[in-house]
C-alpha cells in the first residue's frame, strides 16, 4: 500500500516531508509485534483488532497526507501556469499598447521638414530612383506615399515600385528610411547628397552596402550597381 500512495512523489521525498508519521507507524508496528504474543485473555481479539485498526489508520493517514502533497504541487503548479499566463498577457497588452500608439499617431512629413529638404538638395544632380516598401501596414503605406510625393516634387524620377515580403534588411532601431546601393564606388553622384539632404530634414535614415560576403535572395532589399533604393519600412517602437 505504501509503494502505492502516491505517483508524483517519490518515497524519500514523502519521508522528507512526513518523517513524524513514519517514526509513529514504526513504533506503533514495533510494539504491536512485541506485544502481540501478550495479548491475551478475555478481550485478546479486540485488543489484537484495535492495534489492526491502529496499524490501518496510519496508513490511511498516510495516504491522506500523500493526497494533500499532490493536490499542494498540483496547486504550485497551477499557480506557476497562472504567472505565465499573465506575463503573456503583460507582454501581449505592450505589443498592443506599441501598435495603438502606432495607430493613433501615424507618421507625417511636416512642412518645415519639406523646406529643409529642398534646401539641402539646392541645384545638385537629381536623379532616378527604385521606391520600396517592407510589408506595409496602411500607415506604412501612408508615409511611404508621402516620401514618394516629397521625392517627386524634388525632381526624381522612379524607375519602379517594389513591396519586399521578408523583413532581413537589419534597420538600426529608430531607423525607418534606407538608401540602398551596391558599394559606394558605384553609386549614383546623387546618391550621397540626397542622404545628406534626409538627414538635413530630420528623417531617420540610414546607408546600407551590399555585402560582397553574403549571398542574398529575391524577397530582401539590395543595392544595384549604378542604382539607389529608397526602402521604406513599419514604424519603429516608441524608444
Amino acid at each position: 500500500m505504501i509503494l502505492a500512495i502516491s505517483s508524483s512523489f517519490s518515497c524519500w521525498e514523502f519521508i522528507a516531508r512526513h518523517p513524524g508519521l513514519l517514526l509513529v507507524l514504526l513504533g506503533v508496528i514495533g510494539e504491536i509485534v512485541c506485544d502481540w504474543q501478550e495479548m491475551g485473555g478475555r478481550l485478546a481479539s479486540a485488543k489484537r483488532l484495535s492495534a489492526i485498526l491502529l496499524v490501518v489508520g496510519l496508513l490511511l493517514e498516510f495516504i491522506e497526507a500523500s493526497q494533500s502533497d499532490r493536490e499542494i504541487a498540483g496547486l504550485a503548479l497551477q499557480t506557476q501556469q497562472f504567472r505565465v499566463r499573465a506575463d503573456n498577457l503583460e507582454s501581449n497588452n505592450l505589443a498592443l499598447q506599441i501598435e495603438l500608439q502606432r495607430i493613433k499617431s501615424p507618421r507625417d512629413i511636416k512642412p518645415e521638414q519639406r523646406e529643409k529638404f529642398m534646401k539641402a538638395l539646392g541645384n545638385l544632380p537629381r536623379g532616378p530612383l527604385i521606391l520600396a516598401t517592407r510589408h506595409p501596414d496602411g500607415e506604412t503605406e501612408a508615409y511611404y506615399l508621402l516620401i514618394k510625393s516629397m521625392l517627386k516634387y524634388a525632381g526624381y524620377t522612379f524607375e519602379s515600385e517594389i513591396n519586399y515580403p521578408a523583413n532581413l534588411t537589419p534597420f538600426r532601431l529608430g531607423k525607418d528610411i534606407g538608401i540602398l546601393v551596391d558599394k559606394m564606388e558605384n553609386a549614383p553622384p546623387y546618391t550621397f547628397t540626397l542622404f545628406s539632404a534626409f538627414v538635413a530634414a530630420g528623417f531617420n535614415v540610414e546607408r546600407f552596402v551590399n555585402d560582397p560576403k553574403r549571398q542574398y535572395v529575391w524577397d530582401e532589399g539590395q543595392g544595384t550597381s549604378n542604382k539607389v533604393m529608397i526602402l521604406i519600412v513599419e514604424k519603429p517602437p516608441p524608444q
